[in-house]
């Protein structure tokens, strides 16, 4: 038996994934995961699962047939803090939440992101590509969860420590 000279072995963690096309779940390596894959709930089993987003069909039916006002507000919200970088009209923010089973769910989600957003960009002069690249991790986190958010970030044009700045306040409550 050889000797060992004292490392560890570097052992790759594996993720559960559902794939769409043969509604077949596997594990996969966490180093396979890719920018087009998100965390899902699926219909009829327990847990979550990494799925590909890009096999996603969008539901036209709306689940939804309006919102109160108040509800109504925190879309405006949501649009107002998030324009710069992800510029739909009221309408279109209003349509796709009223696509959504979970719309208060989902609207909480965004209205955290956009929270999160503000806080980071006003605190600091930033370029409109480094807003955008804030965004883009947002979009990640939303996505993922704090275990494997570092996983799937790419080089951008944050420090590291900006980027685990926006991680720590995005996850805050669950970190």
């Amino acid at each position: 038996m050889p000797k060992s000279d004292g490392a560890k072995e570097k052992r790759e963690k594996y993720v559960q994934f559902f794939d769409l096309d043969t509604k077949k779940v596997s594990q996969i390596p966490l180093s396979k995961l890719t920018l087009n894959m998100m965390r899902a709930k699926i219909e009829g089993m327990p847990g979550i699962y990494w799925i590909d987003a890009s096999k996603v069909e969008l539901d036209e039916h709306k689940y939804h047939q309006s919102f109160s006002e108040e509800i109504r507000e925190q879309i405006r919200q949501i649009m107002l803090k998030l324009k710069e970088v992800h510029s739909l009209s009221f309408d279109e923010w209003e349509d796709g939440f009223l696509k959504d089973k979970n719309a208060e769910g989902e609207i909480s989600l965004w209205l955290h992101t956009a929270d999160v957003y503000s806080r980071f960009t006003t605190k600091r002069p930033l370029s409109l590509e480094q807003k955008n690249d804030v965004f883009e991790v947002l979009r990640l986190c939303m996505r993922s969860d704090k275990q494997t958010i570092f996983h799937l970030l790419r080089p951008m044009l944050l420090t590291k420590a900006e980027l685990q700045e926006i991680v720590f306040d995005y996850f805050r409550d669950t970190m």
